[in-house]
């Protein structure tokens, strides 16, 4: 037995010392390797064609407005729109919307009143929106801050 057990602790320690000395085995490339390598060139691509929409472009401004950019920050002065009433089209000018553009508009803000951001209409150019103020009794004042992002 104490043979045995001698045996096992000097293969055991042959093992280890061959481990420890050993050059590291190349690894062959997995079926998962070519798929994660093309996903990543997809994100480069998106991240790269995709900068202008990552600037936020900020503007204010009474109707019209301009600003220029897929994705801005727009805050309209001059505007007062009575309770339970919708506001006159307000004008947003930038080059970077055609007349098929996707435009959202969403997190209006303003001093008081509850405005929501409607109908909003692209055109080559520039965009309109309106603005429906759903208080009961609060009339709507500017500033309104909103943020759009428009799709090409």
């Amino acid at each position: 037995m104490k043979r045995l057990l001698a045996s096992v602790a000097a293969i055991g320690l042959l093992l280890s010392a061959s481990l420890a000395y050993a050059a590291p085995l190349p690894y062959p490339t997995a079926p998962m390797d070519t798929v994660q390598a093309a996903a990543n060139a997809v994100v480069t691509t998106i991240n790269t064609n995709l900068a202008p929409a990552q600037t936020l472009n900020v503007c204010s401004g009474g109707t019209p407005v301009t600003c220029q950019g897929l994705r801005i920050n727009l805050s309209i002065t001059g505007l007062t729109t009575a309770a339970s009433t919708l506001s006159a089209a307000q004008t947003i000018t930038d080059a970077s919307v055609v007349a098929t553009s996707q435009i959202t508009c969403s997190g209006a803000g303003s001093s008081t009143g509850a405005p929501v951001i409607v109908n909003v209409t692209p055109a080559a150019g520039s965009f309109t929106l309106q603005v429906q103020n759903t208080a009961t009794a609060a009339a709507l004042t500017s500033p309104l801050t909103t943020n759009c992002i428009i799709f090409n």
